[in-house]
């Protein structure tokens, strides 16, 4: 084990334990199901859980949530308390995948996830469909923070470029993406911050400046940006990634894509991934709640 893999190994350990005190005492509102750990590859971690309302409907619209850590920790239980929100505002989300992996191989595991889920889960009524013509029948969004933020921005920017696909060697879903909310992005990777210190060998490798791929880890590449749909932007003055989501935000406005901030005041309590963080702020709820009214006033998708 390198010395990098074993601060990331120490740091994660640290994560569960933060997110077994956050949710030691928390009682599950009784309106609310939750399936846990619903498998969907052989490795451990290759699970999601169903979060919806104890009388949801067949065309309940989903969400498809992807957590933060910085691609080396996370955990979807930390985000169960905002999914559970989610839900009692009317949605089906599929919580849980896994964000702690290097680029293309997040990239990967999100879309192995959700094609799991297509097949084995949503379309257990019509066989016949290849997941290749899959629709799922109901609008699906995407909500995602921190570094999953990351994740959903190349998840959709594969989606909408052929382009960004072949660079990344990824193959891209069918499954169209109605809208998307992006909490504290940690959007950019090789700023010379704390971020851009390491995380470009780990996540790209070495010699990645010379590689196919190298234009488009800027997000603000117009590959990137112009294949977002309808997207609500989500930071405050107190988020240390602050100025990540507010330079991704001012480029999608500059393409034309249909999108929204939401910049909260500086507070010492709003700091990165709030929401996520503390969910039962007074403004976490607030947030959450903005972005099921976003994404109800954006069913019909953006094009």
């Amino acid at each position: 084990m390198s010395m990098m893999e074993a601060v990331f190994k120490k740091q994660r350990e640290a994560f569960e334990k933060q997110v077994e005190e956050q949710n030691r005492g928390y009682r599950k509102p009784q309106k609310i199901n939750i399936e846990r750990n619903i498998q969907y590859g052989e490795d451990k971690l290759q699970t999601f859980d169903m979060i919806y309302p104890t009388d949801a409907k067949p065309d309940i619209p989903v969400i498809i949530n992807i957590h933060g850590g910085g691609l080396v920790m996370g955990d979807k239980d930390f985000n169960t308390r905002f999914n559970i929100r989610m839900a009692q505002n009317g949605y089906l989300v599929i919580s849980g995948i896994e964000a702690a992996r290097k680029h293309q191989e997040g990239e990967r595991e999100v879309l192995r996830a959700i094609w799991g889920v297509t097949e084995d889960e949503v379309n257990q009524s019509d066989k016949r469909k290849s997941k290749r013509d899959y629709d799922w029948g109901v609008p699906v969004y995407l909500t995602a923070d921190s570094a999953g933020a990351y994740l959903a921005l190349y998840i959709l920017a594969v989606q909408g470029s052929p382009e960004v696909a072949r660079e990344f060697k990824v193959r891209p879903m069918t499954t169209r993406i109605t809208a998307a909310a992006f909490v504290s992005g940690m959007f950019y990777t090789t700023r010379k911050d704390k971020i851009g210190l390491f995380m470009p060998k780990y996540l790209y490798g070495r010699g990645y400046k010379k590689a196919g791929f190298y234009p488009y880890i800027n997000p603000t590449n117009p590959e990137i940006i112009k294949s977002l749909p309808a997207t609500l932007f989500v930071t405050s003055r107190s988020d240390m990634l602050h100025s990540y989501t507010v330079d991704v935000y001012e480029a999608a406005e500059k393409y034309g894509r249909y999108c929204t901030l939401i910049d909260y005041p500086k507070n010492k309590q709003l700091t990165h991934a709030f929401s996520v963080f503390y969910p039962s702020l007074s403004e976490s709820i607030h947030l959450m709640d903005e972005i099921c009214k976003f994404f109800n006033s954006n069913k019909i998708a953006y094009r």
